[in-house]
């Protein structure tokens, strides 16, 4: 009996190497949990890079994830996969390689985590929110592009199948330099998004607020105490 493939949905501007390496992986596992697949491109697809029913992947790499986190790009996407009715929302992120130990082996983790303009404890921030009840994604770090696909077949082929209309998933506008610099204070602990719109409104820029001391936001800004400008202050680097 020939069963009908399921259809797995990638977003047509990824690589022609990860299409390319989704594929391999997909036709060298066909078939063995009982369900068969097909690849299919799809248009400026803004509900992730990968669709299967209601399971929405996103793929990055390191340096595009913390931009992401930078600009709030990631915490929109996120919820418009939610608005679309996205039940199960992966993220996928590749380390680049940073250091190389002593004996020659490639060093990952939070090492090198500044040389993209970002404070680690704010990108540990980040990931601890999306990973909360609110945004609810899973988020997994691997070491190469050959295991991100293989990781995303295996969250297609566990995944209870149910179709979702993609149409749902607009595009959202681009953020503007205030937004970056707002979503950067709401990874403050204790920080919220009046906290952190008084804050930009005496300092002006995350930019800014680098210059001064957390003594200086506290003396300066209403109902942010010290801790709070201290929090401020781990964040902004």
């Amino acid at each position: 009996m020939i069963t009908k493939p399921y259809v797995i949905y990638i977003d047509h501007r990824e690589t022609s190497e990860r299409r390319g390496l989704l594929k391999e992986v997909v036709d060298n596992n066909q078939g063995r949990a009982g369900n068969y697949y097909e690849i299919s491109k799809t248009a400026n697809m803004e509900a992730g890079d990968v669709v299967y029913g209601t399971l929405a992947i996103e793929l990055k790499k390191m340096y595009d994830f913390v931009g992401s986190i930078k600009d709030g790009t990631i915490f929109r996407q996120v919820r418009q996969m939610r608005r679309a009715g996205f039940n199960e929302i992966k993220i996928i992120i590749t380390r680049e390689p940073k250091e190389k130990d002593d004996d020659g082996g490639i060093l990952f983790g939070l090492k090198g985590f500044d040389d993209y303009g970002m404070h680690p404890h704010a990108i540990l921030g980040a990931i601890a929110s999306l990973s909360s009840p609110k945004y609810g994604c899973t988020i997994v770090m691997v070491d190469t592009e050959e295991q991100q696909m293989y990781l995303v077949y295996k969250c297609v082929e566990k995944h209870n199948f149910k179709a979702v209309d993609l149409s749902k998933a607009e595009v959202r506008p681009k953020a503007t330099k205030k937004d970056i610099d707002l979503n950067i204070l709401l990874l403050a602990d204790g920080v919220g998004k009046r906290n952190a719109m008084a804050v930009l409104k005496v300092f002006g820029s995350v930019a800014q607020i680098r210059n001064v001391s957390a003594k200086e936001i506290a003396d300066s800004v209403f109902n942010v105490g010290i801790r709070k400008a201290e929090a401020i202050k781990k964040v902004t680097g």
